[in-house]
């Protein structure tokens, strides 16, 4: 009976305990060992060597460094790391996973740096945002940081883009490739489209420069307007805007006339021969002008009343900074609509809407 009584009234005790515990406030969590030793974990990043692909011997099976990152911590320590990296405007970016010492694999960075900067084998410095994941006797950390790299791929066959100076090229200038207008071709394969204004002699180069060009002794085949200039020039005979399409590979160069530009939508029944809704070219600016235009809901461009040329958003409605030939409804709605399609201030056709 006694025994019964000694552990009742240890039982007592215990809950008295309890109580006195909860009236002062709950019990202390322990202290967070992770956290203290997370104060002496500290990573930082630096710019690796410029990555030039002509200098690597097997692409398909290489790794480079891409930044160069410290750990400096009391105990040794691992780390893999997740990278983003930018494109110019850091208006699109791709995610790598890079290992140990701030390597990658080189066939993943070059898919990465062609989708953000093209094909090409301009030296690009690019942004990177990189998250470090730390181990430590066992223990995770993470840490966070920026550089940049700088990354040369290989050239391809043809140059992405080439570009259309001469007599006529318009927007204030002659003969200028820095300020011409441009043709793209998305696989650098040779084979380029764009819009040029054309009036007299010109030819195409290479880069915004002159070092290197294509003449017309470069093509075989071209439009009855279009023939020998002096020198090595390419001579238009028609002036006005056209839209090229240039084979580098064939030789052979054909172009449409632009004789008018529409806007085409759900506001006009998409009626791409609707002449109310024609916009005015600026040979200066180089663009398509209307005001007045009142688009609502989804609508496009149109040129000489058919669909054959026609411009919509790259990837949404709303990309009207980046216009391609069948591309996606434009969902931005204005008044005032310009179209600026030679990619003589930008690599891109785009429009504005006010």
């Amino acid at each position: 009976m006694k025994k019964v009584l000694y552990f009742m009234g240890f039982l007592l005790a215990m809950a008295s305990c309890g109580s006195r515990d909860e009236a002062a406030g709950a019990w202390e969590d322990p202290l967070g060992y992770d956290q203290e030793d997370a104060k002496t974990v500290a990573v930082s990043f630096a710019q690796a060597p410029a990555i030039d692909f002509a200098a690597i011997e097997d692409i398909e099976n290489a790794t480079v460094q891409l930044f160069i990152p410290t750990i400096a911590a009391e105990d040794e320590a691992t780390a893999t790391y997740a990278v983003t990296i930018y494109n110019a405007d850091k208006s699109n970016k791709k995610e790598l996973a890079a290992e140990d010492g701030g390597y990658v694999k080189a066939t993943e960075l070059s898919d990465a740096m062609t989708d953000l900067y093209g094909k090409n084998d301009d030296a690009h410095m690019a942004e990177l945002d990189i998250v470090a994941n730390v181990m430590i006797a066992g223990m995770g950390f993470t840490r966070t940081g920026n550089t940049t790299a700088t990354v040369k791929l290989l050239p391809p066959a043809y140059p992405q883009y080439i570009y259309v100076p001469g007599n006529g090229q318009g927007g204030g200038a002659t003969w200028d490739p820095s300020k011409a207008a441009a043709l793209y071709s998305p696989n650098a394969d040779g084979k380029y489209t764009g819009f040029a204004h054309l009036d007299g002699d010109f030819k195409f180069t290479k880069k915004r420069d002159w070092s290197a060009e294509f003449n017309y002794n470069d093509f075989t085949s071209y439009p009855s307007f279009m023939g020998k200039g002096s020198d090595t020039n390419i001579n238009c005979s028609e002036a006005g805007l056209f839209y090229l399409e240039v084979d580098a590979v064939a030789g052979t160069i054909k172009a449409t006339k632009i004789t008018n530009m529409n806007l085409v939508g759900a506001f006009n029944s998409w009626n791409e021969k609707d002449d109310t809704q024609q916009m005015t070219w600026n040979k200066d600016e180089l663009c398509f002008v209307k005001t007045g235009a009142a688009v609502t809901e989804q609508w496009k461009f149109a040129a000489n009343n058919s669909w054959g040329i026609n411009l919509g958003g790259n990837a949404t409605g709303a990309d009207i900074d980046n216009l391609r030939q069948d591309g996606e409804n434009i969902t931005v709605v204005g008044t005032t609509i310009k179209l600026y399609p030679c990619r003589n201030t930008s690599d891109k056709i785009y429009c504005t809407v006010q």
